[in-house]
C-alpha cells in the first residue's frame, strides 16, 4: 500500500510538471536589457522541479492519512483536494508577499530618481497595485475553500457550520453533492489564485521596466544611483514571487485532478475546470 501511495504522489507530482514547465517561457534573449539584468536568467526545469517538489510533499502527507483501504475513499479524495488548495495557496500568499514588497521597492526607486509622477510610471503602478489586490483577494477565497473541503472530508466530526461558514446542510453530515461542490469549489478557488498570483507577478515586472526605462535615462547622479539599486532589490524579491507563483500553479493543477478524482469516488457528475492559464516573466529581469 505504502508503495501504491508513492507512485500515486510520484504521477500526480510528473503531472504537474508537465503542466507548469510547457508554459515556462524561453530564457531572454542574450543582450536583452542593460542594468536591469541583476539575477539569473529564465525559468528553468530546476525551478519547475522545485516548485512541483512542495506539491509532491504535501501529497504525500496527504497521502499519509488516507488509511488502509484498497480504493479511493470520498473522504480520502476530498482531503487531497483540500491538501492541493491549501499548498496553492500557501504558495499564492508567498507570491503575494513578495510582490507588494516589491512594488513597494519600486515606487521608493521611481520617487527617489523624482520619476512617480511620469505618465507611464502611473499606470503602470495603478495596475500592478490593483493586480496585486486582485491576488490577496483570490488568495483568501482559495484558502477558505481549502478549509471547508478538509472539514467536509471529516463529517463524522464538523458539521454544519466551518469557521462561520456555512458548508453543509445537515448538521452532523454533508450529501455526496455538497461534498463534491466543496472539492470543486476548493479546485476553482486553487486556479482562481494561482492565475492572480501570476498576473501580479507580471504586472509588477511591467511596472519595474516602466520604472527602469525613465531611470536609466536620466543623468547620472546620486539618485539615479540610488533608484538603480531599489530597483535591483525589486528584482530579487520579483524572482521569489514568479517561483511561488510557479508552485501555487502547480498545487492548482494537482488541485484540479484530485478533484476529478474526489467526484468519481462519490459517483457524481464533475464540473469542468479549464486548466491553469498564465505564463510567468524571466526571473532576474525586469
Amino acid at each position: 500500500m505504502a508503495t501504491k501511495k508513492v507512485l500515486a504522489v510520484l504521477v500526480a507530482s510528473l503531472f504537474a510538471a508537465s503542466q507548469v514547465y510547457a508554459q515556462a517561457p524561453a530564457p531572454a534573449a542574450a543582450g536583452a536589457g542593460t542594468a536591469t539584468t541583476a539575477a539569473a536568467g529564465g525559468i528553468t526545469a530546476g525551478m519547475v522541479a522545485a516548485a512541483v517538489a512542495v506539491v509532491a510533499v504535501a501529497a504525500a502527507a496527504s497521502s499519509g492519512n488516507a488509511g488502509a483501504a484498497s480504493a479511493l475513499t470520498p473522504a480520502a479524495a476530498t482531503s487531497a483536494t483540500a491538501a492541493a488548495a491549501s499548498t496553492a495557496a500557501t504558495q499564492a500568499a508567498t507570491a503575494q508577499t513578495q510582490t507588494v514588497a516589491a512594488i513597494a521597492n519600486v515606487a521608493s526607486a521611481a520617487t527617489t530618481a523624482g520619476v512617480a509622477g511620469d505618465a507611464t510610471v502611473v499606470a503602470a503602478s495603478t495596475t500592478a497595485n490593483a493586480d496585486a489586490t486582485a491576488a490577496a483577494t483570490a488568495n483568501t477565497a482559495v484558502t477558505n475553500a481549502a478549509s471547508d473541503a478538509g472539514a467536509a472530508a471529516n463529517v463524522a466530526i464538523v458539521g454544519v457550520v466551518n469557521q462561520g461558514r456555512t458548508i453543509c446542510a445537515a448538521i452532523s453530515s454533508c450529501t455526496k453533492a455538497e461534498v463534491a461542490n466543496l472539492n470543486y469549489l476548493a479546485a476553482n478557488a486553487s486556479k482562481a489564485a494561482a492565475e492572480a498570483a501570476i498576473k501580479a507577478t507580471n504586472s509588477l515586472q511591467a511596472y519595474q521596466s516602466a520604472v527602469n526605462a525613465v531611470v536609466t535615462a536620466l543623468p547620472a547622479s546620486a539618485a539615479r544611483t540610488t533608484a538603480l539599486a531599489t530597483l535591483t532589490t525589486s528584482i530579487t524579491q520579483a524572482t521569489a514571487a514568479i517561483v511561488a507563483a510557479i508552485a501555487a500553479k502547480a498545487a492548482a493543477v494537482t488541485a484540479i485532478s484530485a478533484y476529478q478524482a474526489a467526484v468519481a469516488a462519490l459517483g457524481t457528475t464533475p464540473v469542468t475546470i479549464p486548466p491553469v492559464s498564465g505564463t510567468t516573466g524571466t526571473t532576474g529581469t525586469i
